[in-house]
């Protein structure tokens, strides 16, 4: 493991990954002991360069997980709240997003489960595939449209 002493490059190193969100950056580098003062002037620093911006952070993290994890709308929600984003910015996240994308992806889930789980015998896949896509964080509504569809 690296040690870090400079708190800018410890930011750096974390974006470097993968992009975050200015609350996982604070919540990283307060864990890593930095102090409160240097925090603020890093984040400022990020933001003005713009590695550092959450309501583009929002935007990809939503489209990421929904296209390529076939997530739903609830999972996705949870998920950048977790991640210390607005409300406000959650909704703008979604505020383009469609319901037959949310369906589109809530299908994709079901046929990947169901490639997954060939012999689940017929009576069960209701409640298996019901659960799952519960999980993924698809509504009632979108879950039961699948499920018509699937059985």
């Amino acid at each position: 493991m690296r040690n870090f002493k400079d708190p800018q490059v410890y930011a750096l190193y974390l974006l470097e990954l993968r992009d975050r969100s200015v609350g996982e950056i604070s919540e990283k580098m307060k864990r890593k002991g930095f102090e409160e003062k240097e925090i603020t002037q890093v984040i400022s620093f990020l933001k003005e360069k713009n590695f550092l911006d959450d309501e583009r952070f929002a935007k990809r993290f939503a489209v990421e997980k929904q296209k390529i994890y076939h997530w739903g709308q609830y999972r996705i929600k949870a998920e950048l709240k977790k991640k210390h984003i607005s409300d406000e910015m959650v909704a703008d996240a979604f505020a383009e997003k469609s319901d037959e994308s949310e369906f589109s992806a809530a299908h994709e889930s079901a046929k990947s489960w169901r490639r997954k789980n060939p012999k689940c015998p017929k009576e069960k896949i209701y409640s298996r595939l019901g659960g799952f896509l519960s999980r993924r964080g698809f509504s009632y509504d979108i879950v039961k449209q699948v499920l018509e569809d699937n059985i």
